[in-house]
């Protein structure tokens, strides 16, 4: 953790930068124009307009805050963390360990269908593998060794 000094120019980037962040965000998530799909067309002749309902939005927009404001305060959370626990990996697996018991508890109630839990030597495996192993814990090993005090780092 750090000050943000707002005198100082490094002070004035960050928070022109975090801004932008989120206003970039929320200009992509309240955004209105034009709907853009991806669909295979097969057919010489014209697919009927898709028109979606947009009740959504506001809660996709809110859900969308509260995930950067999560992600950020992990950042947080893992700098404490590493000043007690300075083993960088262990740290991760936990996070990885943790949050897999989360989405399992939060998938169960939210489909409980045996059909849907159900998996098979076909695309969706090789998508929940690369998911898992490159997209969660290298991406989380990678962010741990990035935000970990110098002191902590072991190449």
């Amino acid at each position: 953790m750090e000050r943000l000094r707002l005198g100082s120019k490094e002070g004035k980037v960050k928070t022109i930068g975090a801004l932008l962040c989120v206003g970039g965000a929320l200009l992509t998530a309240l955004y209105k124009g034009n709907e853009f799909f991806i669909s295979n067309h097969h057919s010489d002749h014209h697919s009927p307009i898709i028109i979606t309902p947009h009740h959504h939005w506001t809660r996709g927009t809110i859900m969308l805050l509260a995930s950067t404001l999560a992600y950020s305060s992990w950042f947080i959370v893992q700098v404490k963390l590493q000043k007690q626990l300075p083993f960088v990996y262990l740290s991760t697996m936990l996070t990885c360990i943790l949050s897999s018991f989360q989405s399992v508890i939060l998938g169960l109630c939210l489909n409980t269908d045996s059909i849907a839990w159900s998996l098979g030597w076909n695309l969706q495996l090789v998508t929940i593998i690369y998911s898992g192993i490159l997209a969660t814990a290298v991406n989380l090993c990678l962010l741990s060794w990035a935000i970990s005090p110098p002191e902590f780092i072991v190449l």
